[in-house]
Order: C-alpha cells, then sequence, then structure tokens
C-alpha cells in the first residue's frame, strides 16, 4: 500500500530523547469519491506527521543529527508562520 510504502521511506534517527525520532515531515492525503446517480461528492483527509521540535541539549544530538534538529526545527517555524498567515486571511474574510 501507499501508506507502507512512506512508512518504509520514512527517515529516522536516534537522540536520548527518542529511539526512532521522525527525522523528516510526512503528509498523506487520501481521497474518497462517491457517485450516485452521475453526481460526484469527493471528500479528503489529509494525514500530517511532523517531526518533532528537539531542545539539543536535551536529545544529545552532535554533528549531523545535530544539523537535522536544527533544520527540522527552522522548518516547523516556518510552518507555524504560513499557518499564522493562513488563519490571519480567514478572520479577515469573515469581518
Amino acid at each position: 500500500t501507499t501508506i507502507e510504502e512512506a512508512t518504509n521511506h520514512r527517515t529516522v534517527g536516534s537522540t536520548l530523547m527518542n529511539a526512532t525520532s521522525s527525522r523528516a515531515h510526512t503528509v498523506q492525503i487520501i481521497e474518497f469519491k462517491a457517485v450516485t446517480n452521475g453526481s460526484a461528492t469527493v471528500s479528503m483527509i489529509n494525514l500530517v506527521d511532523l517531526a518533532g521540535s528537539e531542545k539539543a541539549a536535551q536529545t544529545g544530538a552532535t554533528g549531523d543529527r545535530l544539523k537535522e534538529g536544527s533544520m527540522i526545527n527552522k522548518s516547523l517555524s516556518a510552518l507555524g508562520n504560513v499557518i499564522e498567515k493562513l488563519a490571519d486571511r480567514g478572520s479577515e474574510k469573515k469581518k
């Protein structure tokens, strides 16, 4: 299945906080389509697995693992900025 394939390609790494720490973000979109009497209804579910935010001192990470953690934190910060902007735009439309 697609989910099994994604799991097999998932990047993990060991830190002091987690032996199988996710080192990447994953998004899986599942689309459902129902057709009744020639009319289609489409629904989508988004499954999102974000690599966790890490404090370098607590993970014991060094070298490449430390760089990964830094990039994970940077990408989570960027994602937070995107969500904030989208929420702001949604609020403006309701006014």
